[in-house]
Formats: C-alpha cells, sequence, structure tokens
C-alpha cells in the first residue's frame, strides 16, 4: 500500500503540474514493481499486515506480508488510475511550464 501512495503522489504531482515530468520514469518503476505483485485473479501480494509505531528497522522486516489485504486496494486502485491519467496525456503540462516560468 505504501508503495501505491507513492506512485500515486507522483503521478498525481505530474498529471497535476506540481511535479516536472522528468519524475515520470519513476511513477513508471513504481506502477511496474506493483503489478508484478497484482496475480492473474487480480489478488494483490505483498501488502503488510498491520503494524504497530516502532521505529527498530528489525521489526519491520519481520512484519507479516499478507494476500488481498483491505489496505492495499483503495492505493493500489488510486495508482493505477493516476498511471493511466499520465500515460494518456504526453503533452507537456502547461501548469508545471506556467509555474516554473512564475506565472
Amino acid at each position: 500500500a505504501g508503495s501505491a501512495m507513492i506512485v500515486y503522489a507522483l503521478a498525481t504531482g505530474i498529471n497535476e503540474g506540481w511535479l516536472d515530468r522528468t519524475f515520470r520514469d519513476a511513477a513508471y518503476a513504481g506502477w511496474d514493481g506493483i503489478r508484478e505483485r497484482i496475480d492473474d485473479d487480480l489478488r494483490v501480494h505483498g501488502t503488510a499486515e498491520g503494524v504497530h509505531m516502532n521505529v527498530s528497522p528489525a521489526y519491520h522486516y519481520q512484519v507479516k506480508q499478507v494476500v488481498d489485504d483491505p489496505r492495499a486496494f483503495g492505493p493500489v486502485l488510486l495508482a493505477g488510475e493516476a498511471i493511466i491519467q499520465l500515460k494518456s496525456n504526453s503533452a507537456p503540462n502547461k501548469r508545471a511550464a506556467s509555474w516554473k516560468s512564475g506565472h
């Protein structure tokens, strides 16, 4: 779910003109990684089960990964929709260009 939120943020940022299109490759690479976790039955694999606040890396490495955790569905769908928009919008974003020029 966390990776999907990052992909959603990158793709939406580009689509809205908040981020430069140079971030496109990172958004696409992230989406490719997410797609690898979706099986033919559209089940999302590799979502970490709910965790508690803990700063220890060892704690997070031991978190069980589950299939079809409901917390993953929304972020994955949002990321996919933002990637579809990004792929269909090949023209440079005018808002990004105007932001850079100070207008």
